[in-house]
């Protein structure tokens, strides 16, 4: 049997490989740090100590995620390659796709992408011309489409009372990340809740309440300043991403995977960019775009 290497950091891309490997029988070698760390365990899934490229080393092929956290799947396609090891990156979003190649100021592309939906694969056929792109099920996304089914149907509806979820980014990190420039996407996480919440009554909606949802690699007391307002009820601790948006009737949020779940789910979806602030990268018209109705 064929041995795989795994790499992955962030949390959207750990989901994807994570649920990747539960339905492929293969063994495997698994590094995983930063957010990827703990959504391997959930699943039984334990990394290893070894270095990139002793891993390498001992295996067939090597599958990455991708990161703007982390250079840490850039350099183990770079390895690969170096160690003549064919090497696959999955994409788990739709932004920024040349950018997450980038290695010490150079372009380094695996041999093979994976992508997850038709949009993901007319973008990157666009961008890699000369790379192969390959269309895979996306088997984390069926999961957790499953769960919420079945726990809705647990669920009574409440048309009068409308629960929201604000889905929370750390855009903030990620602008320092590119350039240092906390302002390089003209808004923060800061400026999208702000701008949320100041207009609420213009989305006229029964909404009676909204939690927040940090993202994996933030600490929830970023949001203590906004715990007082009237409409947050709570800064989520729940682990399960799909529970949390099951059991809200809108998600809100900018650009996060989690706005593309909800769509699949049926839920209405709100994207609260400021006006000032680059646009919505979602290729989804399903999304609501809260600049163009207020």
């Amino acid at each position: 049997m064929k041995k795989v290497l795994l790499v992955s950091h962030d949390a959207g891309g750990a989901e994807v490989l994570s649920s990747w490997l539960k339905y492929n029988n293969f063994l495997y070698i698994l590094i995983a740090e930063g957010p990827a760390r703990n959504i391997f365990l959930k699943k039984n899934f334990f990394a290893s100590n070894l270095s990139i490229k002793d891993a390498i080393k001992k295996v067939d092929f090597v599958i990455t995620s991708s990161s703007w956290q982390s250079d840490l799947e850039k350099e183990t396609i770079y390895l690969a390659k170096q160690l003549d090891k064919y090497v696959i990156t999955m994409l788990d979003h739709w932004t920024n796709y040349r950018e997450r190649f980038i290695y010490k100021k150079n372009l380094i592309l695996p041999n093979e992408i994976w992508v997850l939906d038709e949009c993901s694969k007319e973008i990157a056929e666009s961008i890699f011309k000369n790379t192969k792109i390959i269309l895979k099920d996306n088997f984390y996304l069926n999961d957790i489409l499953v769960k919420i089914r079945n726990e809705i149907q647990k669920r009574p509806t409440n048309n009068k009372n409308l629960k929201g979820i604000f889905i929370g980014e750390n855009i903030s990190d990620h602008a320092a990340k590119i350039n240092r420039d906390k302002n390089v996407f003209g808004y923060d996480e800061k400026d999208s809740l702000d701008f949320l919440l100041e207009n609420i009554p213009k989305i006229n909606l029964p909404i009676t309440e909204i939690k927040i949802r940090p993202h994996p690699s933030e600490n929830c007391s970023k949001y203590n300043w906004v715990k007082n307002h009237y409409l947050i009820s709570e800064i989520s601790s729940e682990k399960e991403l799909w529970f949390d948006i099951c059991h809200s009737d809108i998600v809100f949020g900018c650009e996060s995977m989690a706005l593309v779940i909800a769509i699949k789910a049926e839920k209405k979806v709100i994207s609260c960019i400021p006006k000032y602030g680059r646009n919505c990268s979602l290729p989804f018209k399903e999304i609501i775009h809260l600049k163009n109705i207020v």
